[in-house]
């Protein structure tokens, strides 16, 4: 952005002070003009050649320190400034409160709180305009009018309230000594007047020479850090997804976005929700060009952030503050395109289209999106795909486990979401509403409907680790489980979402958060295994086949997922003391089947065969409730008191039906195959906290005493019942510590509990994969877990320098792990109770002792979840950036390490303790362009170093790595064209042999821009130039190492036509106050209390 300048010495002598003493934040060319004397004093319609002045009130000191800024600036031509939107940064000195609003003589009650600053130390106080720039009719001079009010002679104010005052106001940012209080902060009707420099505004000017008012990129504010998007540059067509990646702590990991080391869950736009929870709408959706500011913070719970007392469940989010000129508008896009695939290994045929229309008109927000693709193009999140998990696959690593590093390469969990595997269909239609119905009701919602068909065949290398009381087996090789699984998976998927707040009056408010979705899938898995066992011979050793699986599966489910949050928040009339109630009821329910025709090699000459349909009847009901009361002590302590219940009631019907062929149909119920079980836990909590808060220190301590039941019903096979309690005492400690406005430290520890699920208590066999059974457990008890998170933040605005740091570690006792059998010589025959389950037999006494037992072929594994102790995990991340020049320098690193122990049980041996040591670290660079909009790149870079440590079988331990790095650019040599490119490598070392592998990944475009204001666009793509591209992932878990290559989008060629809506009225809703949103519990600047805000005082 470019402000200009009146070419006279006197303005080039306040330049270079200011250079001087606010660390070149300003900077301008040097140059030559006729010189003027500043006067005491002028009239806003003097003079034409009579250069601004500095007005002193000496009234200002007898009210108490406060003045009011005017900015008026006179030009000899406004032709093509196109300032909407600009900035103004402010340099204060120590112990400086800032506030700024727009102001109106005739209106002065309509005015809108923007933000404070209270910084000990030279601080950056930076307010987005949002103006827009005109010359009234008949007038020399220039206004900076807010949008939001109806009057030409509005002026922008300034309050700017000192801890002390000055002596000359003339010059406010220095010798400032005497103390003041808040309470003396309102001016005089009219404000006091203190005109800036055209310097920092618009100035008349013979010669226009151009002044960059620089602001800073990072702010703090309490807990939230707010970057200036107006900092990075980015080209025309970027979303806000691709702003943000060139934010500092802020990268783009497989499709995820992560902030500060953790992964984003929640995208707001102006505070409201966008889609419900759906981070990938927002930030793939809205253009880079409306985005003012992005806030990053920890979103605490509705009732935590009422009543100020910390619950330990926060979500990182972000908000999307929007550009005022872009709240009263439309804007979209729509685009077509076809494309087809060169000498690639799937589908020919090419197209993408989509929509997506935003109506802002005011509080009011409505956006449209639809899309349909087949290259794997998604905006939506891994809850619409919900009901495809859990169609009677489950996994056989049911415990804990963690991946190794791999530069982002993504598992399951994120298998439907960014760079995905496979190739993918998709249909997709979405719309979002938010709006404020009168002053009392704030209402949003979204309903979504989404449709995928994905193609994926995944090879999968699978190593064991294996004790060494295992005969015959050498320390090098061991067991080996290879895997090839050409699958389909079609899932269809309705979300809802609505949210109401209702402010019944100035003590009541009533929030409601009802949420429904529903999904529908059928997922087909045809699975070809072999398992491989290293066998002594006289040198060396060999690979011995000891099973074969061909194995075909289908699964159809329907899924529902329903809950819905009532919250009722009251403030008592004496401050501090507040009580809130909430009930959230809800439920969750799956149906369907799965069919199963498998057949065996064991030992390359017994067979075995299976057909199978087992039915899936799932259904889980919810509730929890709690009361909080908070009592404040004084201004800055506090007490609060809660009492809270959970209940949790499952039931679940699988049932296993053999193919009769004299009934021709699928009659025979299997008991071995087969369970009805239900089982409930419910906990009821009593708790205490202490808070100390002012505007430096947040300090709560809190201690709560749990009592919970955990209970289990099998009815069929056979009658079994579970009945145990626990008592738990929970403390917890928090911490944040605001080190000015430029650094930031919180410190969390707390404790909980974690029950079992109903999946992992049930005694049923998963044999969806012969090969690879799974079991619940009933002898599981709940965990006890302590988590220790610590984090710093630091920022220096004024040379673009910021630093991260963060900590997060976990201590379980009982944590639920695995234990794995395998099959090694013979068919191994597993009894059914206590002595495989294990467990503390005392707790159910003649429980679980029953005589049923299991055949486990030869190369195959039973993995069922056991209770551990000793389990801990550390992960440290760092992040530093700096802004020199025109790039922005970003580098990260981290380092993770956990501590998992397992059993493992080879044959008839006895089970040992396994010791799975994980270590990895990664460290990353990036550099990014700030040039213009016209030229933008980034360059990145990533080393990723893993290691697979086992107690056991330590010769077969593994390191590996991985390599990544991208160049990307968008270049615009004209208006009309636009040429981009990126290329990514990436290459894999220490894994299995066939996978240690490098390629490259090349795309490039050429774009013609065309209609009024280059509306439309055609535009033609070469994905995959190479046709290199490749998807490679390792897994680790505490029994195995596993590689896996998946099937990716190969190259194909493709011409997309885009057409650009754009319309704004550049006008505000009449009467409304535009208002920034201050999130993490912040109350408003200068709201009673503020630095110190009292329980419940955001109502």
């Amino acid at each position: 952005m470019q402000f200009y300048k009146p070419t006279t010495p006197i303005f080039m002598g306040l330049l270079f002070a200011i250079q001087c003493l606010f660390s070149n934040q300003i900077k301008a060319q040097d140059n030559v003009g006729n010189q003027s004397n500043i006067g005491e004093g002028r009239q806003q319609n003097g003079n034409r050649n009579e250069p601004p002045r500095i007005l002193s009130d000496p009234e200002g000191k007898r009210r108490g320190g406060s003045v009011g800024i005017q900015g008026i600036g006179k030009i000899l031509n406004a032709t093509g400034l196109s300032e909407s939107g600009a900035s103004i940064s402010i340099y204060t000195p120590k112990e400086i409160g800032l506030i700024g609003r727009p102001y109106d003589p005739n209106k002065p009650e309509k005015y809108t709180l923007v933000q404070t600053i209270l910084s000990d130390s030279l601080g950056i106080y930076q307010v987005n305009l949002g103006f827009k720039i005109f010359i009234p009719e008949g007038k020399d001079f220039m206004w900076l009018r807010n949008e939001i009010l109806d009057s030409a002679s509005a002026s922008f104010y300034f309050l700017i309230v000192a801890k002390s005052k000055t002596n000359a106001l003339g010059f406010i940012w220095i010798n400032l000594k005497e103390k003041i209080t808040m309470n003396q902060m309102p001016p005089p009707q009219g404000g006091f007047k203190f005109i800036i420099p055209d310097l920092v505004l618009i100035g008349k000017a013979e010669t226009l020479v151009p002044v960059e008012v620089k602001t800073p990129s990072v702010i703090i504010k309490g807990d939230t850090t707010e970057i200036n998007a107006s900092n990075f540059k980015v080209n025309p067509d970027a979303s806000a997804e691709d702003l943000v990646a060139k934010m500092p702590g802020v990268a783009n990991s497989n499709g995820q976005v992560q902030a500060q080391g953790e992964q984003v869950k929640k995208v707001l736009v102006d505070g409201k929700p966008f889609f419900g929870d759906d981070p990938s709408a927002a930030l793939k959706n809205l253009p880079a060009e409306v985005v003012s500011k992005i806030q990053i913070f920890d979103a605490k719970s509705e009732q935590s952030l009422f009543s100020g007392i910390e619950d330990g469940n926060t979500t990182k989010t972000m908000n999307i503050v929007t550009k005022s000129q872009f709240r009263n508008g439309s804007f979209g896009r729509g685009f077509l395109g076809y494309g087809q695939g060169v000498k690639s290994n799937n589908d020919i045929h090419k197209f993408k289209s989509g929509i997506i229309v935003n109506v802002f008109s005011g509080s009011r927000r409505i956006s449209l999106l639809s899309q349909m693709n087949n290259i794997n193009e998604q905006n939506f999140s891994f809850e619409d795909i919900v009901g495809s998990m859990g169609g009677g696959n489950r996994s056989g690593n049911s415990g804990g486990g963690n991946r190794g590093g791999m530069g982002g390469m993504g598992g399951m969990g994120n298998f439907f979401v960014g760079t995905q595997n496979g190739i993918t269909t998709t249909r997709a239609i979405g719309l979002n509403y938010s709006d404020q119905w009168g002053k009392k009701i704030e209402v949003s919602g979204s309903y979504f409907i989404n449709s995928t068909d994905n193609l994926n065949t995944t090879e999968t290398s699978r190593t064991y680790i294996i004790s060494s009381q295992s005969r015959n087996l050498i320390e090098m090789g061991g067991i080996l489980y290879n895997e090839e699984n050409p699958s389909s998976n079609d899932n269809y998927s309705h979300r809802l979402n609505l949210r109401v707040n209702w402010k019944i009056d100035s003590n009541n408010s009533l929030l409601v958060e009802p949420k429904f979705s529903l999904q529908e899938n059928i997922s087909r898995n045809p699975v070809s295994a072999i398992t491989l066992a290293s066998e002594r011979v006289s040198i060396g050793s060999q690979l011995q086949e000891i099973g074969k699986l061909v194995n075909n599966t289908q699964t159809e489910t329907t899924g529902y997922r329903f809950s819905s949050n009532f919250l009722w928040r009251h403030n008592f009339e004496k401050k501090g003391r507040t009580v809130s109630m909430e009930l959230i009821p809800g439920g969750n329910a799956q149906n369907g089947f799965s069919l199963l025709q498998n057949s065996n090699i064991i030992q390359k000459k017994d067979t075995s065969a299976r057909d199978q349909r087992t039915r899936i009847d799932k259904l889980t009901q919810t509730l929890s409730g709690n009361i909080t009361f908070t009592e404040g002590l004084d201004s800055t302590h506090f007490i609060a008191g809660t009492l809270a219940t959970n209940i949790n009631e499952n039931n679940n019907d699988r049932s296993a039906y053999q193919y009769d062929l004299a009934q021709l149909g699928y009659t025979r119920l299997d008991t071995l195959f087969s369970s009805k079980f239900a089982n409930g836990y419910s906990s009821h909590k009593i708790g205490f906290s202490y808070r100390i808060q002012n505007y430096k220190w947040n300090i709560t301590a809190s201690i709560d005493g749990q009592l919970a039941f955990l209970k289990g019903n099998q009815t069929y096979p056979k009658i079994q019942i579970l009945d145990r309690q626990f008592g738990s005492i929970l403390p917890g400690f928090q911490l944040r510590y605001n080190m000015g406005a430029k650094r930031n430290l919180r410190f969390n520890y707390s404790t909980s509990n974690n029950a079992p699920s109903v999946d992992q208590l049930q005694p049923v066999i998963n044999n969806s994969n012969p090969m690879q059974l799974s079991s619940g457990n009933p002898m599981l008890v709940q965990d006890y877990q302590h988590s220790l998170f610590v984090r710093y933040f630091s920022v220096k605005p004024e040379i673009g320098k910021n630093l991260f740091l963060m900590l997060n570690s976990q201590y379980s006792n009982n944590y639920m792990s695995n234990k794995t059998i395998l099959a090694l010589r013979d068919i191994l025959l597993i009894p059914l109770n206590s002595s495989t389950y294990g467990g503390n037999s005392t707790i159910d006494p003649n429980i679980y002792n029953g005589n049923d037992s299991l055949a486990l072929l030869v190369g195959s594994q039973l993995t069922l979840p056991i209770n551990v102790n000793g389990y801990y995990s550390l992960r440290a991340y760092g992040a530093w950036g700096r802004t020199i020049k025109k790039i922005n320098l970003s580098l990260n690193g981290g380092a993770n390490i956990s501590h998992i122990p397992s059993l493992i049980q080879m044959g008839n041996s006895k089970a040992v303790t396994n010791i799975a040591n994980n270590p990895t670290s990664n460290l990353g660079l990036s550099i990014t362009s700030n040039i213009s909009e016209r030229m933008d790149f980034t360059l990145y870079g990533n080393i990723a170093y893993n290691q697979v440590i086992n107690s056991i079988q330590k010769n077969n331990n593994q390191n590996y790595m991985n390599y990544t790095s991208r160049f990307a650019i968008n270049w615009m040599p004209s208006k009309k064209w636009v040429l981009n490119s990126d290329i990514t490598h990436q290459a894999y070392t220490g894994l299995s042999s066939s996978f240690n592998q490098q390629f490259y990944l090349w795309n490039a475009g050429i774009g013609f821009k065309f209609l009024k204001g280059n509306a439309g666009e055609f535009r033609f793509t070469a994905y995959d130039i190479l046709n290199q591209n490749r998807s490679i992932q390792r897994t680790v878990s505490q029994a195995y190492y596993e590689d896996v290559k998946t099937q990716v989008l190969t190259r194909y060629l493709m011409l997309t036509f885009t057409y650009k809506l754009r319309k704004f009225n550049g006008k505000n809703e009449e009467g409304k106050d535009m208002k920034m949103f201050f999130p993490g519990g912040m109350p408003s600047p200068g709201s009673p209390g503020h630095g110190m805000p009292r329980p419940g005082g955001g109502n």
